[in-house]
């Protein structure tokens, strides 16, 4: 049961990484910032997966 958990938080945390790593620092620092940041991501992982189908 330990090992799934921290299984499951070892995916999480690299997933956290991953979204970070794309994410432009000044978009951060503009009043609203990460609320920009977040749905430029959703728009960016949206189009990936519109291209897909």
């Amino acid at each position: 049961m330990i090992e799934q958990i921290e299984s499951y938080a070892a995916r999480i945390a690299v997933r956290i990484q991953n979204v970070g790593a794309q994410v432009d620092p000044e978009i951060l620092q503009l009043p609203g910032g990460s609320v920009i940041a977040t749905l430029l991501w959703l728009y960016a992982k949206g189009a990936v997966a519109l291209r897909k189908h």
